[in-house]
């Protein structure tokens, strides 16, 4: 009786650890493919004269799961722009949120380049003149890129450029003269993400 009984404990004693093996790989493939961020912005707001500073935020959701799109993200972006506007707009101010995809190259263990085209709403404030303060919304497209450099497991710093395109953007009395022009501000942003899983995602 005893033996069988030592028996039985070995046995279940040699199960535990393939269970503790087996459970966080499982757990943590549910979060592996997401990734969160957040960096400070310096703009050419392309209105006007100066730059224009803020914040962005960033979501990642990656495709590796998905046949042929290995090296593909969707990528939530938002941002505010409103600090240090110039003498001549003090009231610019733009806010933008889109969502697009992102394009990875493999291959490169602590630095990952990357591009990505985003489509979203546009919203600018702007001081026309002495009396008269604009507002517009318009459909933007952003398209850029950027490196990021792995930091210390998850934690990466990411530098992100974009250019933005806005059409028929209605200017009045600022250094675009000619009214229904497309705006195209652009920009550099660097901040952290940090990859809800032990490392970067490997392709």
């Amino acid at each position: 009786m005893l033996q069988k009984s030592g028996f039985a404990l070995l046995f279940l004693a040699a199960g535990l650890p393939l269970s503790s093996q087996v459970v966080p790989p499982v757990t943590e493939g549910r979060l592996a493919h997401w990734s969160a961020g957040a960096g400070l912005s310096c703009y050419n707001p392309d209105l006007g004269r100066g730059r224009l500073y803020g914040a962005t935020l960033w979501v990642d959701y990656g495709l590796e799961a998905v046949p042929f799109l290995h090296n593909v993200s969707l990528e939530l972006e938002a941002f505010d722009l409103h600090f240090d506007r110039p003498a001549s707009s003090p009231f610019l101010r733009e806010d933008t949120a889109g969502m697009g995809v992102t394009y990875t190259w493999p291959h490169l263990r602590n630095v990952r380049p990357y591009a990505k085209v985003i489509a979203g709403l546009g919203n600018i404030d702007y001081f026309a003149t002495r009396n008269l303060r604009y507002n517009q919304s318009r459909t933007v497209v952003n398209m850029g890129g950027g490196l990021e450099f792995k930091a210390y497991r998850r934690l990466w710093v990411r530098a992100d450029y974009e250019y933005e395109y806005l059409t028929d953007f209605w200017v009045t009395n600022v250094s675009k003269s000619n009214s229904g022009a497309p705006l195209d501000p652009q920009g550099v942003t660097v901040g952290v993400v940090y990859h809800f899983s032990r490392e970067h995602p490997a392709h």
